[in-house]
């Protein structure tokens, strides 16, 4: 997914993204999915990384950020995050 710049085009990242789980587990590949799309975000300044992050709330705000990259993803394949008797890491 590319997030849309008005007026201006998409940079591009020059990091080459992790590999995807050899896994059956559709959740291991969500997560894997989740955590490339969210490196991305913080490579192109759009996600804080958890060490520009002083204050609690904003620490607080930057979790929930994650938890719905991570519901974004998985809705987009179909599944409900958190995911249904699995701990969500």
């Amino acid at each position: 997914m590319r997030e849309r710049y008005p007026h201006r085009p998409t940079p591009q990242l020059e990091e080459i993204p992790a590999s995807l789980p050899e896994s059956s587990d559709p959740y291991e590949f969500v997560e894997a999915v989740a955590n490339i799309r969210i490196e991305q975000l913080k490579a192109l300044g759009l996600l804080q990384r958890e060490s520009q992050i002083s204050d609690e709330e904003e620490l607080d705000d930057h979790f929930a950020a994650l938890t719905a990259e991570f519901a974004t993803v998985a809705a987009v394949f179909g599944l409900p995050w958190p995911p249904v008797g699995r701990d969500p890491r």
